[in-house]
Parts: structure tokens; sequence; C-alpha cells
């Protein structure tokens, strides 16, 4: 049976005749399973959608750490712990890394506000920051050279420096004074809170502070004369007080409350801490300032001789009490003589001063009352204020 097949397959026959066809093996038949080919020389693309696309060779942010890369994590963030250049970052390159720099300006300067350690500069770092910081000494102790504040210690700074100051409340208080030494009568610094006047540092009764810190009371009244515009001059008002204190025996120097020549009272008197007090005993301020300033704590219509003042113009609609003192405003032109008798020396029915009701409660170069009256037919007193005792100590304001 065998041999028979084999004889067939030998006769002539169309089939046996037929042109032979080498098939050569296809090449798809090497594709892996889910591949086929669809480029011209075979090569096998994929078609499941999975595989990412190969990486280009060489390039930093690939991912792949190639030759001259320090680092690469394939992205472009310059706040992590590879920069976009695929160098390391590192502190003072001036990236600041997330979680890790607080800042980075790309200097190694320890004096600016990011230090070396790329952490923010902050008081108590122990760096000083030019500019903002005058001293850093990493502690928070305040009582040493340096505070938490990174000031240098200083009195008024509110805190005690050890072995400097006794105290320091920022000023002067009942216990402290202000030079940050405790508040003591005779240690020569006045502080008003702690009750003193005046502190000439000694415990002499006969010089213009008290051994208990207190001034001496300053009298001033209105002369029980009044005069016209012409006194004399400054000096010759200044007589006139003075002759009239002596009479009453008022001891002390006494000068004339008059401006003249844009000089008055605040350049030429002794300016008390002190009380200010008529004849009567009656305080008229606590201290020059407020004699000048106001409001005075009573008025100054008490003579030499512990009398009213007499009342100018009795009957008219105004029965003021006046004083010839050329005070005026703030602000008032002073350019020339008009208003003060021509320095008062004038008794000419041509002139005019300046009178300030003497009734009121103020008596300062800022009342706001201006009173211009003829030089020649006004009679008015004038106000006399008593001078230190010793010029010399303590001195005049």
């Amino acid at each position: 049976m065998l041999t028979a097949i084999v004889g067939l397959a030998s006769c002539s026959s169309p089939l046996a005749e037929a042109p032979s066809t080498t098939i050569e093996p296809s090449s798809s038949l090497d594709l892996p399973l889910g591949s086929t080919s669809n480029t011209e020389d075979g090569s096998p693309t994929s078609v499941s959608g999975d595989e990412p696309t190969p990486p280009e060779p060489g390039v930093c942010g690939n991912g792949i750490l190639e030759a001259g890369e320090g680092c690469d994590d394939g992205n472009l963030k310059d706040s992590d712990d590879c920069l976009t250049t695929c160098i390391p970052a590192v502190c003072g390159d001036g990236f600041v890394r997330d979680g890790l720099e607080g800042c980075d300006d790309g200097n190694t300067d320890d004096m600016d506000a990011c230090p070396s350690s790329c952490v923010s500069a902050a008081c108590g770092d122990g760096l000083v920051q030019a500019g903002v910081e005058q001293c850093d000494d990493a502690n928070d102790n305040d009582s040493d050279d340096c505070t938490s504040l990174c000031r240098l210690a200083s009195c008024g700074d509110g805190f005690v420096h050890f072995g400097v100051e006794d105290c320091d409340e920022q000023g002067s208080t009942p216990t402290c004074d202000g030079d940050c030494t405790v508040s003591k009568c005779g240690d020569g610094y006045v502080n008003p809170l702690a009750g003193e006047e005046c502190d000439d540092g000694n415990s002499s009764s006969l010089d213009n502070c008290y051994p208990t810190c207190k001034a001496p009371a300053m009298l001033i009244f209105a002369t029980s004369q009044q005069f016209q515009g012409d006194l004399g001059g400054i000096d010759g008002a200044d007589a006139k007080c003075q002759t009239l204190a002596t009479a009453a025996k008022l001891t002390g120097t006494f000068k004339a409350w008059l401006w003249a020549n844009k000089v008055g009272p605040p350049e030429t008197f002794y300016h008390s801490p002190g009380r200010y007090m008529r004849p009567d005993k009656v305080s008229v301020a606590k201290n020059f300032e407020q004699l000048l300033n106001g409001p005075l704590l009573a008025p100054v219509i008490i003579t030499e001789k512990k009398q009213l003042v007499d009342l100018v113009d009795p009957n008219g609609p105004n029965p003021w009490q006046l004083a010839w003192t050329g005070a005026a405003p703030k602000g008032w032109d002073r350019d020339d003589n008009s208003t003060d008798c021509d320095d008062w020396t004038s008794s000419s029915d041509k002139s005019l001063g300046l009178a300030n009701p003497i009734h009121e409660k103020g008596l300062g170069d800022n009342n706001n009352q201006i009173m211009g009256r003829n030089c020649y037919v006004f009679h008015f007193p004038i106000v006399c204020v008593q001078q230190a005792w010793y010029v010399e100590d303590p001195e005049p304001g």
C-alpha cells in the first residue's frame, strides 16, 4: 500500500507538472502575541497602549542619570532636592527647598535677612541682622547688654540692666527717676511725679530749692498805683515794681511783666519750678509755665498792699481790671512799637499799648485778648513778679 502511493506520486499528471513555489515563512509568524507589524521593515509596534514612549537620551529631566549630571528626578521643579539643571540642591543656590529651607538668597552673608544656614534671620539666632538688629546674643536675658528685642541695653528701654541701672520704667515714675536711679530727694534729678519741684543736690535752705525738693514761692501782684504808657521803659517799670514791693516790705527782686522790642518775660524772667503766689497767700500758678500759658489758678487782682485793684472804667459796659502788659496772641506781628507805647516810653495820645484783663485767669502772651489802649488817656497798673533768690542756682529757664 505504501508502495502504491509513492508510485502514484511519480506518475505523470497535471498536478505533477505544476510549477513549484517556495513558501518562505512569514516574519509575522515571529511577532509576539498582541503585536502587529505595520512598518516597512516589519519591526514590531505595540498596540497595547500601556508602555511609555522611550525617553530621549542625553537630556536633563528625562529621569535618567547620565554623564555630566549630578541628579535627574525627571521634573522641572527647583524646590526639591534636584534642580532643573540636574544639579543637587544646596543652601546658597538661590532656590528654596520645600520643607528644608526657610530662605535662600544665593549668598553666604550672615548679616542679611537670610544667613548662610538658609534659616530665615530672627532675633535670638546669634547673628546680627544689619539695619534691623543692634545686637544678638542668642539668649532672652533682658538684664544683660543685649535685650531679647535685639537692642543694646539703654536707660528707658523698660529693662533693668544688671549692674548698671537701679530701675527702668521707661521714664520718670513716682519711684524711679528718668535716669534709671531710684527716686530720692537730693539726688540732683528733678522728678515731678515723685513730688519734686526742684532738686539741686544739696541740703541748703538758702538757695532756690529747699531740702524738701520744694521751690520757694514767688510773689506776684498788681501795683496799687496806675500809670500812663510812659513807664520809663522796661527798666523804669522794673524800678516801679521794686519800689512798691520794698515799701510793702516784700523781700526779693521784682520785675515788671511787660513785652517790648519782641522780648518779654519768657526771655528775661527766672522760670521758677515752684508756685507763684499773691501777697494774700492765694496761689496764682504752679510754676512759670502755667503763669505764662495759663489757665491761672486765680487772677492777679491783689496789690502789694493786699488790696483789690481798683476797677477801671467802673461805669463802662465792661468794668474790667486791666494792666499794661504788651501781651498778645502767639503769632502777633511785633515788627514795630505801635502796641507797647513806644517801648513804654510814650504817653502820647498818638500811641497805643496792649493791656490785659487781669481779673480773668490768663496772663501770658498767648492770651487771646487784644486790648489796644491810648497811652495818654488810660492809666493802668502793672504786674510785678518776684525773681529767684539766687540767680546762679538753679539757672534761669
